[in-house]
């Protein structure tokens, strides 16, 4: 069943390749000491897209492990949307003829990468073998030369940030097929940071290709938050799913590891909103991020309506109310912590059905809305999503 599933994920892949609508695509700039410029925005949503996809093979190859084939779907296709999206940006920053030689190298790292996970969750040694060979001498290659071509790295540098990128999530799926989670978050964490990192490095050196094309400095301090704040953002929200599914579907020797990391996170935002609105915003945002992890939790736990509705009015009324008066004076535009919340408990709910196709899309629909609030208080360009 997941060998023909992963079948129409190939196909999803090259059929979005073609005709994409990104995700995060530019709207009007609001001027913020640098914070929003194209150069900016194409930093910052290069290091987020690069970074979703990390979690999208890691929430697929924990559906496959868990025998979940509704949700593998879901996130099989999500995979596929955004492979799209990052050649859509592509295309608009280097070109249709770089767009395509990228759509090609990144959708046959996903084929890979489905090809891994599925060998992984069917415990298949050969296959593994097979698609590791396979993929050192293509994909890994052809993204190094994409970086050479495309954005002037050195061929070592560009040879390690392929070899990295494919290692990384491989280990994170080697991880949760072997039941390790503490080294599975601790590895899905490395693989986010080279991720989000790989995005950094090559909108910074599109941007300096084409600065007619792509206005901006993407270095200024203020662009570095704003990929910084977005990115964390982002990892929080879809570690929070995964905690939550871990206790959804109880999966027990998952569940410490899973907030524990996400309470790692958590710290990180605060400590990123300490660094630019000051220390008393980022201690308040630490204890209110916390109360929240906590409630999203709880919320997965919860066993009945009553206490369902109970820890969603807390996380919708108050805790999110706490959370948006943390930034009282620092954003003129409303922080809408209560919608990211009931965002969050839709994904849990759909967890909880185990059933529905559309798991993904409200996962990455939650992290979308993180993001949204990071670009607010960053002064950033609110990206907008796919319809």
């Amino acid at each position: 069943m997941f060998k023909l599933i992963g079948s129409m994920a190939v196909g999803a892949m090259l059929l979005a390749g073609c005709d994409s609508t990104a995700l995060l695509s530019s709207g009007s700039p609001t001027p913020s000491a640098g914070a929003a410029s194209p150069a900016a925005d194409l930093r910052t949503h290069l290091n987020l897209l690069m970074g979703e996809h990390v979690f999208m093979v890691a929430k697929l190859s924990s559906a496959a492990n868990g025998g979940r084939k509704t949700e593998f779907s879901s996130y099989a296709g999500l995979l596929a949307t955004n492979g799209s999206d990052l050649t859509d940006l592509m295309t608009r920053s280097i070109g249709a003829s770089g767009g395509h030689d990228f759509a090609l190298v990144w959708t046959a790292g996903n084929t890979f990468a489905v090809d891994y996970v599925i060998a992984a969750a069917t415990h298949s040694v050969a296959a593994k073998q097979a698609t590791l060979t396979s993929e050192a001498g293509t994909y890994t290659t052809s993204l190094a030369d994409f970086l050479i071509s495309h954005a002037r790295m050195a061929s070592d540098v560009a040879a390690k940030q392929a070899a990295d990128e494919a290692g990384g999530v491989r280990a994170v799926v080697d991880d949760q097929g072997s039941g390790d989670f503490a080294k599975a978050y601790a590895d899905l964490h490395a693989a986010y940071q080279h991720g989000s990192s790989l995005g950094d490095a090559m909108g910074i050196a599109i941007a300096h290709q084409f600065p007619d094309r792509l206005p901006g400095d993407p270095t200024f301090n203020s662009v570095v938050h704003r990929a910084t704040l977005d990115s964390l953002f982002q990892e929080r929200a879809l570690l929070t799913t995964m905690a939550t599914e871990s206790v959804v579907v109880g999966a027990s020797k998952e569940q410490g590891p899973a907030t524990t990391t996400l309470s790692a996170t958590s710290s990180a935002v605060a400590g990123e909103l300490g660094a630019m609105f000051g220390a008393n915003t980022g201690a308040g945002a630490q204890t209110e991020l916390a109360a929240q992890d906590a409630g999203c939790v709880a919320y997965a736990g919860a066993t009945t309506d009553a206490q369902r509705q109970g820890v969603l009015a807390t996380l919708r009324d108050v805790s999110a109310d706490r959370l948006a008066g943390v930034f009282q004076g620092h954003s003129a535009q409303k922080l809408d912590f209560a919608a990211q919340a009931v965002a969050t408990v839709q994904v849990v709910e759909a967890q909880r059905s185990k059933s529905s196709d559309q798991i993904a899309e409200l996962d990455r629909s939650a992290a979308q809305l993180l993001v949204e609030i990071g670009e607010i208080l960053t002064g950033g360009t609110v990206p907008q999503q796919s319809n």
